[in-house]
């Protein structure tokens, strides 16, 4: 499928434009991933994209996935279909091991796993959700393992006054939902917020029912120096697997499954405590205890089950010292994270027992050196053990990286941005699992991320241009070539440290209010990522798109409706699995979605469709590759995409 690429001039075009007409009024916005701590967006000299609680209603997103495509930097892919457990964020050019190299929080929280399995985006509700903050690039000093590409951090609602929401929905597929949501803050300081929801769907593809179970609670206690949280969340996520279809059949049936058999049941807990404290006026003290147990099971048996439990403690100080110029802050912190993942597969006789515990220490001082300078220089000291319980293997290392920053704000509504941050990145319990017979343990991953670019900010219009640069030492991936474990089957493939590889790019994304009722916005996203030793030296990274680009609109229409339209588009790419960028490439693909929404005093409706113009598109396409033979070993396959679906939900508010 060809897709009109007159686009990406249009989205260049949008973006330049938008710079005069540019308000000279700044927008004060508070954000807490450029410090750890709460500060205002202009006095962090790191780039970070907001998308707040406004932006997620007016789009009627039905899903997280909805909500970040098309944004700048970033690309998605949703495996399954359904914007549930299969979706996965790729920023700065990674590819099948994006999952492990974006960090996702979740108001600080990591919602990354020690194993392959990617952040679940389905534990979190929209209806939780305040702002999503977006950290282009490393982050390495600030959050250790992971902050490779970048950070999503996702800030959920605290509880402000009496309210109910109630939600009842369905579409496409047999898609049904119903949400309650409720909340109070008492006259004494203490707050709570309860949060529930079902959904259930039968989906495209044949063998991908999905039953969906969450709730929620969240209470807190404000006082004049301080805050104090407790969060409890339990998540049932039963899923039916439809598995990938031979490219020659999916063109017959689209909706086929052939893993009748196969499933994903998925029981999470997750349980956190957390409070900040004002120890004196310059001082106070922030801290967060999590833990989070998954249990699953299925696949192919109910047999095979699995257990991933991680446990973390992030203490911090955070000084603000008042300066001529400005204020400086400190941010001093402590990470410790044990992870433990247990696989038992009984039909196969094989059974991992694995733990991996981090130990990091850190410290950020952001320091004004003028009214309109500000510097900012960062180090942190990360330790990691990892213990195979079943080998009885045990290994240690550690790193130190640094970070430093500037920007240069000339004009009330304009600044300039140059960040250097190292990142670090630690092999996962699969990965150590399957790597070449001579090697236990990978080696950290390690590199330096550049950016720079502009930042114009104003009560009409705003957006930023940025270019950057991300060079990696012994990145970890999959290497289909190697001679791994299941050599003497036949079989090739494993886990490897790469000597170097290397990302660049440049990003533009903006937002004009056009008229009073009228507001439009653009992103477009150039992306160069490609390996540079090994056999797969100067070839591309498989399945990142070099152009992707999204224009969006919204329209106040009056009488309580608006309506909402998007155009994401993703360009061509390798498949998955082609690391020697021998097979033909996957078509670009363009995605219209729009949704029409109403208020009426307490009633509020949205009608959303996705894939309005019912494009024909694959969420996800691979080759087998066998070296010795230069040949696919199987045809091309893919996870066909649903086609036009459409949702409608209805809610009251109290």
């Amino acid at each position: 499928m060809n897709v009109n690429h007159r686009i990406i001039p249009f989205a260049l075009l949008g973006a330049i434009t938008t710079l005069d007409a540019a308000a000279a009024n700044t927008i004060e916005q508070i954000v807490v991933t450029g410090l750890r701590t709460e500060q205002s967006l202009l006095e962090t000299p790191v780039a970070i994209s907001v998308i707040t609680r406004e932006d997620i209603e007016r789009s009627g997103a039905l899903t997280i996935a909805d909500v970040l495509r098309g944004r700048a930097g970033l690309q998605i892919r949703d495996t399954i279909g359904d914007g549930g457990r299969g979706v996965l964020v790729a920023m700065r050019g990674f590819g099948e091991n994006a999952a492990n190299n974006t960090l996702v929080l979740v108001d600080g929280r990591r919602l990354n796993n020690p194993s392959l399995a990617a952040p679940d985006l389905n534990s979190i509700a929209l209806a939780d959700i305040e702002r999503i903050e977006i950290l282009q690039g490393g982050a390495g000093v600030l959050f250790g393992d992971q902050a490779v590409g970048g950070v999503l951090n996702v800030i959920t609602r605290r509880p402000a006054h009496a309210a109910v929401d109630v939600q009842a929905g369905g579409g496409s597929h047999d898609n049904r939902r119903l949400a309650l949501n409720a909340s109070q803050r008492f006259t004494n300081g203490i707050g709570a917020r309860f949060g529930a929801e079902r959904r259930e769907a039968d989906n495209y593809r044949d063998n991908n029912a999905s039953d969906y179970r969450r709730a929620g609670l969240v209470l807190d206690y404000e006082w004049r120096d301080g805050t104090l949280f407790a969060e409890v969340q339990r998540i049932d996520d039963e899923l039916e697997l439809p598995g990938a279809l031979p490219a020659a059949l999916a063109r017959r049936n689209r909706r086929q499954s052939l893993n009748g058999g196969d499933f994903a049941d998925l029981e999470t807990t997750t349980a956190r405590v957390g409070a900040s404290y004002a120890l004196t006026p310059v001082w106070s003290l922030e801290m967060e205890l999590t833990e989070r147990d998954s249990d699953g099971r299925g696949y192919q048996s109910a047999a095979n089950t699995s257990d991933t439990r991680i446990t973390s403690a992030n203490p911090r100080v955070v000084g603000r010292f008042a300066r001529d110029a400005g204020t400086a802050t400190l941010t001093m912190g402590f990470d410790a994270t044990n992870a433990e993942y247990v696989l038992d597969i009984p039909d196969f006789f094989f059974r991992t027992d694995i733990r991996q515990e981090q130990r990091d220490a850190y410290a950020q001082l952001l320091y004004p050196l003028s009214r309109t300078v500000q510097a900012s220089l960062g180090a942190r000291r990360s330790r990691v053990d990892d213990r195979n319980y079943v080998s009885g293997l045990e290994h240690d290392d550690g790193e130190t990286i640094t970070t430093a920053s500037v920007a240069w704000q000339f004009r009330p509504d304009l600044r300039v941005l140059l960040r250097r941050d190292e990142v670090l990145r630690y092999a996962n319990v699969d990965e150590n699992g399957f790597t070449l017979p001579s090697v236990n343990f990978l080696a950290p991953q390690t590199g330096v991320s550049w950016e720079g670019g502009v930042e114009w900010f104003g009560t009409q219009a705003g957006g930023r241009a940025m270019l950057f640069e991300l060079e990696l030492d012994d990145e970890i991936l999959y290497d289909p070539a190697a001679l791994g474990p299941g050599a003497q089957w036949g079989m090739l493939g494993a886990n490897i440290n790469l000597e170097s590889s290397r990302r660049r790019g440049a990003l533009l994304e903006w937002r004009w209010q056009a008229m009073e009722r009228l507001s439009l916005g653009g992103s477009y996203t150039w992306t160069d990522a490609e390996l540079t030793a090994g056999n797969a030296d100067g070839k591309e990274v498989p399945y990142v798109a070099e152009h992707s680009a999204a224009l969006n609109a919204n329209w106040d229409v009056g009488y309580g409706f608006s309506l909402f339209a998007e155009y994401a588009y993703t360009g061509s790419r390798r498949a998955l699995g082609d690391d020697q960028n021998v097979f033909e490439r996957v078509d670009s693909e363009g995605l219209l979605n729009a949704a029409l929404r109403w208020n009426a005093g307490q009633w509020n409706a949205t009608l959303r469709a996705n894939n309005l113009t019912d494009v024909d598109y694959d969420t996800l396409t691979s080759e087998w590759y066998d070296p010795a033979l230069g040949t696919a070993i199987h045809a091309r396959s893919v996870y066909p995409a649903a086609g036009r679906t459409m949702y409608l939900t209805v809610g009251y508010r109290l």
